[in-house]
């Protein structure tokens, strides 16, 4: 019998590629995988390693370039999400073919693709989330191993309240941070904010209806929504409430800033007046919250939903926007017991929870303990952004003059009537984000200057130029 000759192993495609410690450098500003990842993007773009060309192994390289092997993956792996090299486990590490469509020619420059030209966000805008800080690599390896899990069914429409795993994850979250006592029935998750609304519309039969919320400090999806659907001019003035000057008014929109500006924070004997107001008119509640990881200690009560006196007409609405990042497109509310059937008929005839994937990957950062991580990383970085800011304030000759104080992730000072007007154009054109909140419900003008979403050294050049415009 004919023996069976050993299999010879495949040739690689291309030559392999060597590498030396000089090929990157170890620049302190940036971690070493990215450096590495850098210099060998380069390279790949300018044609230096060509398609088909095999890259070392990461135990090879690690060793060759005297780091461990997990800055090696790192840097493999930022490249292989750039589609610029494809791993293959009996030829190795490959530059792909898909280089072409990235670097174009040999030797030319990589052009950006118009489709991740993103708007930049305004420096000095209040309420941004600090995207230079979040931890991409994780969410990406997150974001393929979701992928990789997929099923069929996964890709029709989930539960319309949303993922049970999230649903659960949030409300052990919100009642760890705002002492929000709530189970997972009674969370609804949904398309981002607007999505909050829209369902909070369907389910408490607000369409045409007067809403009241100041939309000055409301967010803009709410802001936006809440102009569809009919906002009564007054704003949601505590003693006004109690005193019953809203008699038609279907809902009360309510936001930490609403209370901040105009310097009248409630206390318990006027939350339970609210709610008074609220079970008489039979009216809602509504508090908007979107720092739920974000204040300096790690709890903060709820306003209203966790407040018993207000609680059973009250609903908490909440984003991961800012906790996370704005493109996240995720949501949630949590409704009292007693509202969880009525919601969840209104989500049953349009679906407004956020897609299955991605809830699965929030719930995930969640769950395995990276938001945790994160947002302690977050608080510390405020705190140092509004100490930057702060000084950065007192260095300038016209912002020195303004009595600046905290309120929120922001910093807002009183302005006379006359400078306000004066100030709200130029700003508005200056793109830096800081604005004039001016209104019946604002005892007077303010200035309020946002640093949350920017480093340390841009809040610097940006104050220099808001100093140069007053």
């Amino acid at each position: 019998m004919e023996r069976a000759k050993p299999e010879q192993a495949r040739p690689a495609t291309g030559p392999a590629i060597a590498l030396s410690p000089e090929g990157f450098a170890r620049d302190q500003g940036l971690p070493v995988y990215r450096q590495l990842y850098a210099s060998i993007k380069a390279a790949i773009l300018a044609g230096t390693f060509p398609d088909g060309a095999r890259l070392p192994s990461s135990r090879s390289l690690a060793t060759q370039l005297s780091l461990s092997r997990t800055t090696v993956d790192l840097a493999y792996n930022l490249l292989a999400g750039d589609g610029l090299v494809q791993g293959r486990t009996a030829r190795g590490t490959l530059v792909t073919s898909r280089v072409r469509k990235v670097g174009g020619a040999r030797g030319e420059a990589a052009r950006p693709s118009p489709d991740r030209q993103a708007i930049a966000p305004m420096p000095l805008a209040p309420d941004c989330a600090a995207v230079d800080l979040f931890p991409r690599a994780i969410w990406a390896r997150l974001a393929t191993r979701t992928a990789k899990r997929l099923l069929p069914e996964d890709l029709c429409q989930g539960d319309p309240a949303g993922v049970p795993r999230l649903r659960e994850a949030i409300a052990n979250r919100t009642r760890l941070l705002r002492g929000v006592e709530c189970d997972a029935r009674q969370v609804f998750v949904t398309a981002g904010t607007g999505g909050a609304v829209l369902l909070c519309a369907a389910a408490l039969e607000l369409v045409g209806r007067p809403v009241v919320g100041d939309t000055s400090t409301l967010s803009s999806a709410v802001g936006q929504a809440l102009a569809l659907l009919g906002v009564a001019p007054a704003a949601p003035d505590v003693q006004a409430g109690c005193q019953g000057r809203w008699p038609a008014a279907a809902c009360a929109w309510l936001t930490v800033d609403d209370f901040l500006l105009r310097d009248c924070v409630p206390d318990s004997a006027a939350i339970g007046a609210l709610g008074q107001w609220a079970r008489t008119q039979a009216a809602w509640l509504i508090e908007e919250d979107h720092d739920l990881d974000l204040f300096q200690d790690s709890f903060h009560a709820s306003m209203l939903v966790g407040n018993a006196a207000a609680q059973d007409r009250s609903i908490y609405l909440g984003s991961f926007a800012r906790s996370l990042f704005p493109a996240i497109d995720c949501g949630f509310l949590i409704v009292p017991p007693a509202q969880v059937e009525r919601f969840e008929q209104a989500a049953q005839r349009m679906p407004w929870a956020a897609p299955v994937h991605t809830q699965r990957i929030v719930s995930d950062f969640i769950t395995q303990g990276y938001i945790g991580r994160y947002a302690n990383r977050l608080r510390r970085a405020h705190a140092e952004r509004r100490r930057t800011v702060a000084d950065a304030l007192q260095n300038g000759a016209a912002t020195r003059s303004l009595q600046f104080e905290s309120h929120g992730s922001s910093l807002v000072a009183r302005l006379r009537p006359a400078q306000a007007e004066a100030l709200q154009p130029v700003l508005r054109a200056s793109g830096l984000g800081a604005a004039v909140v001016d209104g019946p419900t604002v005892p007077r003008p303010l200035l309020r200057v946002g640093y949350a979403g920017t480093p340390p050294k841009e809040l610097w050049a940006a104050i220099a130029r808001l100093d140069a415009l007053l």
